[in-house]
């Protein structure tokens, strides 16, 4: 009986490592290789990882760190590029407020406490008090979606 409950364990274990999908990693402070395999090697823009993701057919998650991450960064983009956007595909998780690199526990989620930020604001100029309707708004501001995150 207990060989029998150590081979559930065993079993259960590699079945779950093989269907939870990839993970890619997204810091913008990561200094490594930017391969996106750890927290270290991160890629320090969402949109590299996006397109990594885009390019499997297995489910996959990005988890990305504390920061403000911006459509217009990442190879191949030009930066202030106003049509720039993250485009979401099929079986791709987006989940942010990881700590990151640097932090005791990289993979410590806390969406409160690790503000994660997607931002059309491409200069970084933008006032957020201002009423969406003002004229006097930024021109690079064109789109703005919110988006609600449910700690998961």
């Amino acid at each position: 009986m207990g060989r029998l409950s150590i081979m559930h364990i065993f079993l259960y274990a590699m079945l779950a490592g093989c269907c939870l999908g990839k993970v890619i990693y997204v810091d913008a402070s990561a200094p490594g290789c930017g391969s996106g395999t750890n927290w270290h090697d991160a890629f320090n823009h969402l949109q590299d990882a996006l397109a990594e993701a885009g390019e499997s057919n297995e489910p996959i998650e990005i988890w990305v760190a504390k920061g403000v991450y911006r459509p217009d960064r990442g190879k191949g983009i030009k930066v202030g590029d106003k049509a720039a956007s993250f485009r979401l595909t099929n079986r791709v998780t987006i989940r942010g407020g990881y700590a990151g690199y640097g932090q005791a526990d990289p993979n410590r989620r806390d969406l409160a406490l690790y503000e994660t930020t997607l931002s059309g604001n491409l200069n970084g100029n933008d006032e957020l008090l201002r009423p969406w309707w003002d004229s006097s708004f930024s021109p690079d501001m064109r789109y703005i979606e919110f988006l609600s995150a449910y700690n998961q």
